[in-house]
């Protein structure tokens, strides 16, 4: 389960926040990542942790930036662009590990699906064109890959094969994650049937 903060517990005015669409695996799937994250992280001689077994997620899409709060009017229409998806489950599986190249800073270390993941791209294009629909700009985006994130390290990786992380997506969420504070909020669930 995310972490989901006390009432009583305040963000400062000048928290960066990071609002996306997210798949959470079933805790069995999570578990796997989880394992796979840190037999890899020892193997491979990462300096950076794994992540937190409730933070494993495979982001869909970013619905942007804010610093402080999200303002009600977005996350109101973000939420009626989750309310108007109507897809049925579907598998996911991951299959491959490998390090995301990045210009600068620590890497992302993260599980890819190949086909194991083309259940994703409806889910995906729903999200966004009700985004674009709503009239929010999204800005564009490169090719969307999804993945799931494990750990971080300025080292690159080759791609491994992996034990296959499966489960059935049966329902995605949105996410406020509190940056630099390894806190994820959920402020919306929708059932995929």
């Amino acid at each position: 389960m995310l972490h989901q903060p006390a009432p009583f517990e305040p963000i400062s005015p000048h928290q960066a926040i990071n609002l996306f669409f997210a798949l959470m695996p079933e805790a069995a799937a999570a578990n796997n990542a989880h394992r796979i994250a840190k037999r890899h992280s020892a193997d491979r001689r990462m300096r950076g942790r794994p992540l937190a077994v409730d933070r494993l997620h495979i982001t869909l899409l970013s619905a942007g930036g804010f610093r402080g709060k999200v303002p009600g009017d977005f996350m109101r229409v973000t939420k009626a662009v989750g309310d108007a998806v109507r897809l049925p489950p579907f598998e996911v599986t991951l299959d491959s590990a490998v390090s995301f190249a990045r210009a600068s800073g620590k890497r992302p270390y993260v599980l890819l699906g190949g086909d194991g993941v083309a259940g994703i791209m409806p889910l995906h294009q729903s999200l966004v064109g009700g985004m674009w629909r709503a009239g929010l700009d999204i800005g564009m985006r490169p090719i969307f890959n999804p993945h799931m994130t494990l750990a971080y390290d300025a080292a690159h990786h080759t791609e491994l094969p992996v034990e296959p992380v499966t489960w059935v997506a049966r329902e995605f969420a949105l996410i406020e994650s509190l940056v630099g504070l390894t806190r994820h909020i959920v402020r919306g669930r929708w059932p995929l049937r």
